[in-house]
């Protein structure tokens, strides 16, 4: 985050644009595409929610956000204004040529980012990509559940809904086997086998 508040211009509208951006995704999960077509009307910072519109096969869904979110949407959105005072694109995230931020200028931007940072770590072959922020999302998500002794199964139906999966198999398919995932999985299969299996 702090390299992404120090792109060029400096001055600028871009690195806020930047930040913000990754900020959002990691604090709500949506995908990188979702947010860039962002529009002002679909940021309501007053219920606190995201609207959500043709993405994916859903015609709308509207996105809860957290009120850090909520504060640090609305401190964007007057550094916006404040640079590009009219807003001619219609859209929530601009660069300072008052062009809408696009998915292929915020890749390009986080690659510069991670060249800033030296992430070289790779998975299969690939370096980090915004849409891992998803992933990540995700996975913090449930383990937060097991560390609160949450009914798994009914939340992640609801965590599907909220992503915009059609099916809760897809949102399965981004809880990776992070170590502490794993660790929670052995410790409940140890007392399931404890007691004989029965939980």
């Amino acid at each position: 985050m702090k390299a992404a508040g120090n792109l060029i211009p400096t001055g600028g509208l871009r690195p806020h644009t930047i930040r913000t951006l990754i900020g959002l995704l990691i604090s709500c999960g949506i995908r990188p595409g979702e947010a860039v077509r962002l529009k002002c009307t679909d940021v309501d910072l007053n219920e606190n929610v995201l609207t959500i519109s043709n993405s994916k096969g859903w015609y709308q869904r509207i996105v809860p956000i957290s009120a850090s979110t909520v504060d640090e949407l609305g401190k964007y959105r007057l550094r916006r204004i404040e640079i590009n005072s009219v807003n001619t694109a219609g859209v929530f995230f601009e660069f300072d040529n008052k062009q809408a931020l696009t998915i292929r200028s915020a890749d390009h931007a986080f690659k510069v980012l991670r060249e800033t940072t030296g992430i070289t770590s790779t998975l299969n072959g690939r370096l980090p990509r915004l849409y891992d922020l998803r992933h990540t999302f995700v996975c913090q998500r449930v383990l937060a559940w097991y560390k609160e002794d949450e009914d798994i199964n009914t939340k992640v139906t609801q965590l599907s809904r909220y992503l915009g999966h059609k099916k809760v198999s897809d949102t399965y398919w981004y809880i990776t086997a992070i170590p502490e995932l794993m660790s929670i999985a052995a410790e409940k299969f140890a007392k399931y086998s404890n007691k004989g299996g029965a939980l």
